[in-house]
């Protein structure tokens, strides 16, 4: 009879857990991989760069010999504007207050994504992004409307490209990796930014180093796309015309220095016009001239003399005294009365009346009676008010 000799009980190992080892790539990830060794190599590239970038500044170009340089064979941006504007390049259009720089902007834009003249200027047609900060968007659809129609040109698809950001503005340096990614493949001639000042973000305007940091931006945009940029920004507070040109643009002066196309629309002595003055980096000096306006476009008009300017001084109204009291010339009125009347008949504002009403109350020409205005005679002159069946001679 055979006997069975018990085994001892074993320890059973621990599970070993695969998951902690790491699992050799698929076939077909290796296979992918190896394609597309090329282009992770430039990926990886690119990630190195923005990761030394960021720990020690952006990497610089190495400095050169001047004998070096000259004999490099380095060819020049081509013009968008000829005489004005190269690709790459920044430009600004300084003005007042209603001096029709975003109508200014637009056209520019439209003439270069239809290839057709812009100011007298001619043009190379290219792609043009307009970003668009401030109008809403039904109102710049019929801007963009009435431009082409006064041009007469028409824009084919893909060469104009709008960005509606209305109520999006934010500091200009968070969205230029946006604005990059979005028009990466458009292979971009223009870039319109309107208006600047959407993107200051938390700078101050008027502080040389927040301007600068705002154009650096703008610059590395018209770098990493190859596309000119331009935008529009205001002229200081009062008369500019005893400014030198450079100076009459508002906030700091780092706006007008930086850019390498300044044009600023100083206002002409003639009635919607404008004296141009051109301040070129890399171009040749041009003659300042004179654009009017005549809806919806600005007319190159070489009739007019660039340095007659606008001059500081009291306005010429466009209503007279005599006007505006006619409405009390038969019976005395309530103010609201009075108000319509001048309205309606003259077709001057509310708030203008009233502005004009207090000049008549100053200087002694109308008194209230009552809740009503009556017209107040100088010596020597008469007329009459009719007051139901009463008449009053004042003298």
């Amino acid at each position: 009879m055979s006997t069975t000799t018990a085994q001892p009980n074993r320890p059973v190992p621990p599970r070993i857990k695969r998951d902690i080892f790491p699992n050799p790539p698929p076939i077909e990830e290796a296979k992918t991989a190896s394609k597309d060794s090329q282009k992770s190599s430039k990926i990886q590239e690119l990630l190195d760069r923005k990761l030394l970038e960021k720990l020690n500044g952006p990497l610089l170009p190495k400095p050169m010999d001047l004998c070096d340089l000259l004999a490099a064979d380095i060819e020049r941006p081509p013009e968008l504007v000829h005489g004005l504007l190269h690709k790459g390049s920044k430009m600004v259009i300084g003005g007042g207050s209603k001096s029709f720089k975003t109508w200014s902007l637009l056209d520019l834009a439209i003439s270069i994504a239809a290839g057709v003249p812009w100011w007298g200027f001619e043009v190379e047609q290219g792609r043009v992004l307009y970003i668009n900060f401030e109008i809403q968007d039904a109102f710049f659809r019929s801007r963009a409307d009435d431009v082409m129609d006064a041009k007469d040109c028409k824009i084919d698809a893909g060469q104009f490209t709008y960005w509606g950001l209305r109520g999006y503005a934010a500091e200009f340096g968070r969205l230029v990796p946006k604005i990059t990614e979005e028009t990466k493949d458009k292979e971009l001639a223009l870039i319109v930014i309107d208006p600047i000042y959407k993107g200051l973000g938390d700078r101050d305007e008027n502080k040389a180093g927040d301007i600068a940091g705002l154009l650096n931006e703008i610059e590395r945009l018209a770098v990493q796309t190859g596309a000119a940029v331009a935008f529009g920004h205001h002229f200081s507070k009062g008369n500019q015309a005893g400014k030198d040109s450079m100076d009459r643009i508002g906030g700091s002066g780092v706006f007008a220095r930086d850019p390498d196309t300044i044009l600023t629309m100083t206002k002409h002595a003639e009635e919607d016009a404008f004296t141009i003055e051109a301040i070129l980096r890399n171009f040749p000096p041009i003659d300042p001239f004179v654009m009017k306006r005549i809806h919806p476009l600005m007319w190159r008009d070489d009739n007019l003399n660039p340095n007659d300017l606008k001059q500081a001084g009291p306005s010429k109204e466009k209503y007279s005294d005599e006007q505006i009291l006619e409405s009390l010339k038969d019976e005395p009125k309530a103010t609201m009365d009075w108000q319509q009347d001048v309205v309606d008949r003259l077709g001057m504002s509310a708030s203008n009346f009233m502005i004009r009403k207090r000049q008549l109350v100053s200087n002694g020409s109308v008194r209230k009676e009552g809740k009503e205005w009556v017209r107040v005679m100088k010596p020597g002159v008469k007329t009459s008010f009719m007051n139901g069946q009463n008449e009053r001679e004042l003298q």
